[in-house]
């Protein structure tokens, strides 16, 4: 079935859905985007964001640690010693709740963060060994064990290496998601234009195919309204459909050619009334009558019958191309023949679609002539008929 065949109101119900349909998969696509968008940034505040966090407390934790055991070295009172002790667990016990948080955060290799807790391990074995040493009174071998150069600062420097590897990796990830954020954007920025594009490019021919379909059957019936308006009898609507717009131009065609008829009918009758009060003559009248009327109904052959003055039969009076048989006398008392149903009625009688096998046949020059059409006319004056006119 053809668009412009449906309904109006159904190709309005179309197009609107088409068009809000067009409308929510933009909001789909709009939140899937927002969507990818918002897993990037998670990703990057998970990585680079929370790595970097944790880094920098065990960072200072370790620094701290470094710290405590300088102190611990240092110091003589046994009552801060053992402060300094206490607060140097505290900052192991972060090291390593912070590592746990490291490994759920961090995107690289885990071997990273195996290798910066295997360092640390051994780290922080020496500052416990230097530590036993130190409370069995051996207090300068303790302090050559952190003193620069010793086994204990080496050991820090590969912790703080094993965790500047973690670092960096962070950090080179943090660069590679942000550079693929931008590369997101642009991406899921070209997507909305190519989209909106599309959809304004479908909604502007929804809109021109409604329009087109609803304009064009107003401008040929409004253009055929108007011929017909100045006078174009003619003036019809071309405009086919099923739809409403359909059904008004039939309408329409149907109501001016009713017009026309009636119009031609009336100006048939004025031309012929004019006609028959131009004629003095009664055969001349009756010659011209039968002429306009055979022009008219485009007749090949037409004849007049008086009644008469016994009122019993009809005779011929006058005729156009009929033979003898054609203008014998009939009885006006017997409903018989073609006139029959005409005598009978009192009113104007159309045979139509005559077959060839009828006996109606007429003998001209040329061959017998077989009519497809025979129209009787009845003349009536004080209620009774008084002519008959007959036209084939």
């Amino acid at each position: 079935m053809k668009l412009k065949n449906l309904s109006i109101r159904t190709q309005l119900i179309i197009g609107f859905s088409a068009m809000l349909f067009l409308v929510m998969v933009l909001g789909v696509i709009s939140y899937f985007q927002s969507v990818q968008i918002h897993l990037q940034t998670e990703t990057m505040y998970n990585h680079p964001l929370k790595t970097r966090r944790a880094l920098e407390e065990i960072k200072s934790s370790v620094l701290s640690m470094r710290v405590n055991i300088r102190d611990f070295l240092l110091v003589e009172n046994a009552e801060s010693r053992q402060q300094i002790l206490d607060e140097m667990a505290v900052n192991e016990s972060n090291v390593a709740l912070k590592v746990d948080n490291l490994r759920q955060c961090y995107l690289g290799p885990p071997t990273d963060i195996d290798t910066f807790t295997k360092e640390f391990a051994k780290w922080v074995s020496m500052c416990e060994e230097t530590i036993r040493i130190h409370r069995t009174g051996s207090i300068e071998e303790a302090r050559l064990r952190h003193e620069p150069g010793g086994i204990a600062p080496v050991q820090a420097l590969k912790v703080l290496a094993a965790l500047q590897q973690i670092s960096d990796f962070a950090t080179d990830k943090g660069d590679d998601l942000y550079n693929k954020s931008i590369e997101l954007k642009e991406s899921l920025n070209q997507q909305l234009i190519i989209l909106v594009f599309v959809i304004l490019l479908l909604s502007m021919i929804i809109v021109y195919v409604l329009l087109r379909n609803i304009r064009k059957p107003m401008d040929t019936l409004t253009n055929a309204t108007q011929r017909f308006h100045s006078g174009d009898m003619n003036a019809r609507s071309s405009y086919q459909s099923n739809n409403e717009f359909g059904i008004l131009s039939d309408s329409f065609n149907n109501l001016a050619e009713s017009i026309q008829m009636k119009t031609d009918r009336d100006e048939k009758f004025a031309s012929l009334s004019g006609l028959m009060l131009s004629e003095y003559d009664v055969k001349k009248f009756f010659q011209s009558t039968l002429k306009a009327l055979s022009l008219y109904t485009n007749s090949q052959m037409a004849a007049i019958y008086l009644l008469s003055d016994d009122e019993k039969t009809f005779n011929h009076f006058e005729s156009l191309g009929v033979d003898d048989n054609a203008r014998q006398s009939f009885a006006a008392d017997r409903f018989e023949g073609e006139f029959g149903a005409a005598l009978a009625s009192r009113q104007v009688q159309h045979l139509k679609n005559i077959p060839e096998d009828t006996r109606f046949v007429f003998y001209t020059v040329s061959g017998k002539f077989i009519p497809h059409e025979i129209i009787t006319i009845p003349v009536i004056a004080n209620n009774n008929v008084v002519a008959i006119i007959s036209l084939a």
